[in-house]
């Protein structure tokens, strides 16, 4: 006589392999993204809870629930867009075996973006073996990969309650449509800015390719552009020491905040001070140790806070001095055109 199925005692056996496998999981998961460019917003991993998990074999009228429940274990990879989730599954099923995949983008009804996601059925496989691996390779768990408007429309429509178009209000049935709608849509839109703004840097970089040839008119000063210029100017120091986007935005709006409005205006405040750069650096070193040099964000900041005193003295106030005495030391006085206030 086969012995009745304890969901509860089965669930209690195989919790302590569930946190090992989610350990597993989320350490291959993280390491794995942390040497791409893909740019994400979360990885993820979770146990199912004993409710949940039992709700779901009821809800299911699982027969089979050793082999019928797949995500015991689930993953969720959140990444900015559209065009970054085939990249993320290729490397998840470079991780894992997958056994069986779920498409909910592209198979999904038109009207169900909360629900919008990639599923992958996943194992250990059995290449990685040892004591760390032990009881895990027979454990199928779940990798969700979705978009952050996905991830944030299935989370509201989740705590609405609304498991399908059934379960809606009528009178609430096309809201919910139209914001789902828009939720789409500014998916779609969010992908086309992240490709206008990489044009927008390839037009920089080549606007700025030649050493010295500036047109007649000057260049507007923006991410893209002082991008393309520290990358030109201080390339040596980008090879060391490499600046990140959000430290050069944060810098261009400092610069515009003082008056900076184009990318000559910058290079001409803080050109004749490359040497003054330099001393200031060797006196005053990055407090980290495992930094020996400045990014070329650094580098700017300082050269402006030689030629330029409100700037030192509003952002740089305890060494405002040392700022003043190189600026004397070039022999510069406040009507210089170092000057900007």
């Amino acid at each position: 006589m086969n012995e009745i199925f304890n969901p509860r005692a089965y669930y209690r056996e195989q919790k302590p392999h569930l946190k090992r496998l989610a350990k597993e999981v989320k350490f291959a998961l993280a390491t794995e993204m942390a040497f791409t460019s893909i740019k994400l917003h979360g990885v993820s991993v979770r146990v199912k809870e004993k409710k949940s998990y039992l709700e779901k074999i009821l809800r299911k009228s699982y027969s089979d629930p050793v082999s019928e429940v797949e995500d015991l274990v689930g993953a969720r990879i959140v990444c900015l867009y559209v065009s970054d989730l085939d990249d993320v599954i290729a490397r998840v099923s470079n991780l894992f075996d997958v056994i069986d995949t779920e498409d909910k983008l592209n198979s999904g009804p038109t009207d169900a973006f909360g629900y919008m996601s990639m599923h992958l059925i996943c194992k250990i496989p059995d290449s990685l073996s040892g004591p760390r691996y032990a009881g895990l390779h027979a454990i199928k768990f779940e990798v969700q990969i979705r978009t952050i408007l996905m991830d944030a429309w299935a989370n509201v429509s989740h705590h609405l309650a609304y498991k399908g178009d059934a379960s809606i209000p009528d009178g609430l049935r096309r809201d919910f449509h139209a914001l789902a709608g828009l939720f789409y849509v500014a998916d779609s839109h969010f992908e086309m800015l992240s490709a206008r703004a990489k044009d927008a840097d390839d037009d920089a970089q080549r606007a700025t390719s030649k050493e010295g040839d500036h047109s007649s008119s000057p260049t507007p000063l923006n991410r893209s552009t002082l991008q393309a210029y520290i990358d030109r100017t201080y390339a040596d120091r980008q090879s060391i020491q490499p600046t990140d986007s959000e430290s050069v935005s944060e810098l261009v709006e400092e610069l515009a905040e003082y008056g900076y409005t184009s990318i000559e205006e910058v290079h001409e405040a803080i050109s004749p001070h490359a040497q003054a750069i330099l001393e200031y650096e060797e006196r005053r070193p990055p407090a980290d140790d495992r930094i020996r040099l400045y990014t070329a964000v650094g580098l700017i900041r300082t050269g402006l806070a030689i030629a330029n005193e409100r700037y030192a003295e509003e952002k740089y106030l305890e060494e405002v001095d040392d700022y003043a005495r190189l600026r004397e030391g070039l022999g510069m006085g406040p009507g210089s055109r170092g000057f900007r206030r």
